[in-house]
């Protein structure tokens, strides 16, 4: 089944000041079966690894792991 990962925007707020910050969404047969919010405040960051996932077709089950793995480098 291939899916599509794309950019989901959010807002979080931390000592009384708002913050625009982007997550991940994995959309298969338009349902979304894999969402993980507020990874980063850069949006082209998550543009990039969006991009990464949808070229290389990865399986929705493994986001979190490829998640982790982006915050750790």
């Amino acid at each position: 089944m291939k899916c599509n990962f794309k950019v989901v925007p959010s807002r979080e707020v931390i000592e009384n000041k708002e913050y625009e910050t982007y997550g991940i969404s994995a959309i298969c047969n338009g349902v979304e079966i894999s969402r993980i919010n507020s990874i980063s405040p850069n949006r082209e960051e998550i543009e990039s690894l969006a991009q990464i996932c949808n070229d290389f077709a990865l399986d929705p089950e493994h986001l979190k792991n490829i998640v982790e793995d982006f915050i750790v480098k």
